[in-house]
């Protein structure tokens, strides 16, 4: 019984640990992709309103001058590359899930860069605008996270786990020289190592005992009075 308690006290807790990564991962993950998401609408935001009154290539020349690491593509209707400051040669684009559904990110591995990329359109009268980043900074965040999170639920557990057994034996401990003095005003003889199953059954016994003990006590105390008087 002792190990079962044991062993169910360490499961809840590792339940417990492995929820709460879960939790804070999910979580992790969300605010990774809404800060990708609000990024790629203002960087969209600005180039849409720079091709729009200075036409595709200042839009180019400032993507790529620029130290930022966001792919702008400008794509006309009919699917063709215009512009793209990472790749000079491309296929047609109509095809892809940014182009076929403007305004919603869509995240996947970019054969031409390399890595995994997250992508957002628009569509304008003449040409889709296409802004893309990369989303290794945040895996790698998240991976991480998740790692070094692992680590510290394993060393809490096992923690835990050594202090649960101490606190048990501790416990077990007091509740055996408790009953052992029981014993002894019983007149028992000296009780060691009791099992929670055991306990019970243990403690009738005694407390029986020592009901005996005080009813045969207070009848040796009637008679004695009866003498007296």
């Amino acid at each position: 019984m002792k190990k079962r308690l044991i062993i169910l006290n360490s499961i809840v807790m590792l339940i417990a640990l492995v929820i709460v990564l879960l939790v804070s991962s999910i979580a992790i993950v969300n605010v990774g992709q809404n800060n990708t998401e609000e990024r790629l609408n203002n960087y969209l935001a600005i180039i849409t309103n720079i091709v729009e009154e200075e036409g595709y290539e200042p839009a180019y020349n400032a993507v790529s001058k620029s130290d930022f690491e966001i792919r702008l593509t400008i794509i006309d209707l009919e699917g063709n590359v215009l512009y793209d400051t990472q790749m000079s040669e491309l296929e047609n684009h109509l095809d892809r899930e940014e182009i076929k559904n403007p305004g919603v990110v869509y995240e996947r591995f970019s054969k031409s860069v390399g890595h995994k990329m997250a992508y957002l359109a628009v569509k304008t009268d003449s040409c889709y605008i296409r802004v893309a980043l990369p989303t290794s900074k945040v895996d790698s965040f998240i991976s991480n996270y998740i790692l070094i999170s692992t680590l510290i639920i394993i060393i809490i557990f096992i923690a835990s786990s050594v202090l649960i057994i101490k606190n048990n034996d501790n416990t077990f401990k007091k509740i055996n020289q408790n009953l052992n003095d029981l014993a002894r005003i019983a007149g028992n003889d000296t009780i060691t190592n009791v099992s929670v199953d055991d306990l019970a059954s243990i403690l009738t016994l005694l407390s029986k005992k020592l009901e005996n003990i005080i009813t045969d006590s207070k009848y040796k105390e009637e008679c004695l009075n009866s003498l007296i008087n």
